[in-house]
This record gives structure tokens, sequence and C-alpha cells, in this order.
């Protein structure tokens, strides 16, 4: 099992990344592909890239592939992430999903039509932050 929760990867585009297209990163220094998947994987909300000055994108917008050299991240954004833009990827792992890691993804509610599962994700929510 891991013991780290997250991990984080620095960068620059090095080249445009248009809808549909892939962003490669190694894996973090330390960690494999086997880190980020069964059981070691984190949430789908944990992972996320945050391009520029703050535009934040997971899954859907998102998808992550953990293969065996590399990460694969496809930008289903449909906006292009422009070639010398800097971006910041953050890979959940095993009990990631806690108040949102270090970038601040938070497991979305159930819709309000679902009350009962609504405040049993706002207790979950509340006994993590004590």
């Amino acid at each position: 099992m891991a013991t780290n929760q997250f991990k984080i990867i620095n960068g620059v585009f090095a080249a445009d990344i248009p809808n549909a297209g892939v962003l490669t990163v190694a894996y973090p220094s330390g960690t494999t592909q086997t880190d980020f998947q069964a059981p070691n994987a984190g949430a789908l909300a944990d992972n996320v890239v945050i391009v520029g000055n703050g535009d934040r994108y997971s899954d859907p917008k998102i998808a992550v592939a953990f293969n065996a050299p590399s990460v694969a991240i496809t930008n289903n954004s449909t906006v292009t992430w422009k070639a010398g833009q800097t971006y910041t990827v953050q890979l959940g792992q095993a009990n990631s999903n806690q108040l949102g890691g270090p970038l601040g993804a938070i497991a979305p509610l159930a819709a309000a039509a679902d009350l009962p599962t609504t405040v049993t994700k706002v207790n979950e929510i509340l006994a993590k932050m004590s």
C-alpha cells in the first residue's frame, strides 16, 4: 500500500494540448504504476490538473491512465492547454479522498433530492475535518 496520499508533479507544457490531446508525465520520484492502481488507487476526483493561473480540471474534464512507463492525462476540457503555460498535476493514492488534498478536490455531494445521501456526505466531510 502506498504510504503517501497525494503526489504532485509540476511542469510547463512543451506543446499545445488540445481537447482530446494527451499530456504525458513521468511518475513522481519514488513511485511506479502500481502505486496508483488497485488496491493503491485513489478516487477519480483526487486526480487534478491546474493550468496556468488556476484553471482546475478533474474527472470528467480529464482522464488519467497509469501506464507502465508514464502517466497519460487526456484533456477533455474543450479548452486547449497552451505551450509555455505551467501546470500542476495532483495524483491521488489509496485513502487520499480526505477533505480534498493539496489541490482542493472534494467529492461532489448527492443531488438535492437525495437528502439522506447528502447528509451522509456532509457528515463524512465533517468527520475528516476533526
